[in-house]
């Protein structure tokens, strides 16, 4: 098992080593190889490269996973850091519990001063500028912060960053970040690198709270507003459960199922073509938690749109026709990754 290099959800093999492990595990997985010719390493391997999943090296064929990184844009350029681990101040009990307390420190500041929480977004009086600079200038921005949070976390958990990718998804530029070897961390190490990117949009939600709290007749208005739905909005989004979300991520870390949508997907084919496929509980399993996830995508999408069309004045009927749509287009999408078998 020499040459095992492992990114964000899938493992990958030397090239020279990739025809003979995967074999193997095929065989096993197809029970070809009587367990009584195993040694307890041997099956201690396979079992945890199931449960994790595996990608040739090749070009064309994988196995049981995929790199979803690569579905989230169009990548323009890649950085790779040479040295983007700490000595891990943060990996220990008293950084778990100052992220944890912190976290809800940040929550509770915004409760309770939730009388400058938005209540309602004047965006008819706005200015052109000020449209601008929510349009353009916010999402990037915001997104940045949310990436910023996550490699904070991962330097904080002493957690090798791999790459930083940007590009753009559809008009919006994109930034994502890559870890070496995470799966191979800890499961409180991942969590907290994982629920960096939300802890930061807290922070950023928090502070624009506190803003309009402490100076507001410096800091009043549609943009201070929309910058602090904006990062409230982020925060829903990353909670759910389906889809590229960091709740995904650290569902999946907690239940210990890396590829999760894979084994799903894979498993409710095999029961929409009624054939029989040859797996264990984890596959049914999965299929059953990822139904489950797509439900908690449609409250996830029916919160989002209640929340803003609160703020925005939106009429009912407007707000569930935009709602029907998202609904729609998810659904299809689901059911094409179902046809698809991903």
């Amino acid at each position: 098992m020499i040459g095992i290099k492992e990114k964000n959800s899938f493992v990958t093999f030397s090239g020279d080593y990739v025809s003979k492990v995967t074999d193997f595990i095929d065989k096993y997985k197809r029970e070809d190889i009587p367990t009584e010719d195993l040694s307890d390493e041997d099956i201690k391997i396979c079992k945890s490269l199931d449960k994790i999943g595996y990608l040739d090296t090749s070009v064309v064929s994988s196995k049981e996973t995929f790199n979803e990184f690569k579905k989230m844009g169009k990548v323009l350029f890649r950085i790779c850091p040479k040295n983007s681990s700490s000595k891990a101040i943060g990996n220990n009990k008293f950084g778990a519990w100052a992220f944890i307390l912190s976290a809800i420190f940040m929550a509770g500041f915004c409760y309770f001063n939730r009388n400058y929480m938005p209540a309602n977004i004047d965006y008819v009086n706005m200015r052109i500028w000020e449209i601008l600079l929510t349009i353009i200038l916010f999402p990037p921005l915001i997104m940045a912060f949310h990436e910023l949070g996550h490699c904070i976390a991962a330097w904080f958990q002493g957690v090798k960053i791999a790459s930083i990718s940007l590009g753009w998804f559809f008009i919006y530029p994109l930034v994502l970040v890559q870890y070496l070897g995470i799966n191979l961390e800890t499961q409180r190490q991942k969590l907290i690198v994982i629920a960096g990117g939300v802890y930061m949009n807290l922070l950023m939600a928090a502070i624009g709270v506190g803003l309009k709290a402490f100076f507001p007749t410096v800091f009043f208005g549609a943009v201070i507003d929309i910058w602090i739905l904006a990062n409230i909005s982020t925060i829903i989004t990353n909670v759910g459960l389906f889809g590229m979300t960091d709740g995904y991520f650290m569902f999946t870390t907690v239940v210990g199922v890396m590829d999760l949508r894979m084994k799903g997907y894979k498993y409710l084919n095999s029961k929409l073509r009624k054939a029989r496929i040859n797996s264990r509980n984890t596959y049914r399993l999965c299929g059953w938690l990822l139904i489950g996830l797509y439900l908690n995508g449609i409250v996830n999408i029916y919160i989002q749109i209640n929340y803003i069309s609160s703020l925005f004045h939106i009429t009912k009927w407007i707000m569930y026709v935009v709602l029907s749509v998202f609904v729609a287009l998810m659904s299809i999408k689901f059911l094409q990754r179902v046809k698809k078998a991903f």
